[in-house]
């Protein structure tokens, strides 16, 4: 055998020495990531994303329960309390032409919230069940080095401590339970190729135990298969574009694929090419012999967030109804992760949403 800690130029002496060197110092870890022989790849394709709780809602009739209050408020609400007499809105459009223009020097609320506080108070979900995980890690709430203190939901199956900040700013928003009904995502995942997204999971040498994957997201070519009943057929070939969008590790426990945290971009709607950035992102899905379903959990930023916000207030004058001025407060208030460790604000609000896939068999473009 030869010496791999011998003088660089003696090693160079024979090619083969240099290979077996090189062979001989790989890492334990190297060498446990690669997979065995047998380790099978899955595929699949995502039929279905929504907002759990706001699907749980329709169901259910439990509107008035979770916004007791009532929904959020517009811009127009909030702008006829601003303006309050008929007068008073004259001057106003003749010196700013639009409801928007509500700033002291006529500024936009989209582009500038922080100028008008709205005189209508901002309305959240009040309700105590929610979908989601303990992403702090505490059975209160309590603030830490990298959390802000706000109060846990139960989860739907009686899960204690569970975080979703993103579901108490969102959930009393106008107009979401259509955006909630199966039809209609499913509907955008064959419309929009942002959305059509194929899960392939390598290095798999057990479906129901395996202490280490990688899954690689890839966007389809080809349109979701649906049958007459509109739900998405298992078993359906799938063309990628490109490399994987993002390379994931994880592992399988119990037939249960989790995933390690990641920071990503994910599209924010289903429509259009705005992105939300999700940080500490994990997956956990319950894998069946057609499929998988479960969550993806994480914090999205509310830089970005409002980005998103302010780019369709300001192109459709509205966001599922809300008022800048206080959604923008609102979104702030209820952040509750990514603590800065200057200022101790929290820049980021807990999410979950619910997945489905359908197994599907996915082919990658010729090099």
């Amino acid at each position: 055998m030869v010496d791999c800690n011998l003088p660089i130029r003696a090693v160079l002496s024979a090619a083969f020495s240099v290979v077996i060197c090189m062979t001989a110092s790989m890492t334990g870890a190297e060498a446990s990531d690669a997979p065995s022989p047998g380790a099978k790849v899955l595929g699949f394709i995502v039929s279905s994303m929504v907002w759990p709780d706001i699907e749980r809602r329709m169901k259910a009739k439990e509107e008035r329960s979770e916004c007791p209050d009532g929904p959020v408020s517009t811009n127009r609400d909030n702008w006829q309390v601003q303006f309050p007499t008929d007068a008073d809105r004259q001057r106003h459009l003749e010196r700013c032409w639009d409801i928007q223009n509500r700033g002291p020097n006529c500024e936009n609320v989209w582009l500038n919230p922080q100028l008008v506080k709205d005189p209508l108070p901002f309305r959240e979900v009040r309700g105590r069940s929610a979908y989601g995980r303990n992403l702090d890690g505490t059975p209160d709430g309590r603030a830490t080095d990298r959390t802000c203190p706000h109060e846990k939901f139960t989860g739907v199956d009686g899960t204690e401590a569970i975080d979703n900040q993103y579901y108490r700013f969102i959930g009393c928003h106008k107009s979401l339970l259509s955006l909630a009904e199966p039809p209609n995502n499913l509907v955008s995942i064959q419309k929009y190729a942002l959305n059509r997204l194929v899960f392939e999971i390598a290095g798999v040498d057990d479906e129901q135990n395996d202490d280490s994957v990688i899954v690689k997201i890839y966007r389809s070519s080809d349109l979701l298969v649906v049958d007459s009943e509109r739900k998405a057929v298992p078993w359906q070939t799938h063309h990628v574009t490109g490399g994987p969008l993002y390379e994931l590790h994880g592992r399988i426990k119990n037939g249960t694929l989790e995933t390690d945290p990641a920071d990503v971009y994910w599209a924010a709607t289903f429509s259009q090419e705005r992105l939300a950035f999700i940080r500490g992102m994990t997956f956990h899905l319950k894998l069946s012999p057609d499929g998988m379903e479960g969550m993806r959990a994480g914090y999205i930023d509310l830089k970005q967030l409002w980005e998103i916000y302010s780019h369709m207030g300001v192109t459709t004058g509205q966001l599922f109804y809300a008022s800048a001025p206080a959604a923008y407060e609102a979104m702030h208030r209820l952040a509750d992760g990514y603590k800065d460790p200057k200022s101790g604000v929290c820049t980021a609000l807990s999410s979950a949403v619910k997945f489905s896939f359908v197994r599907a068999y996915v082919i990658h473009p010729q090099p």
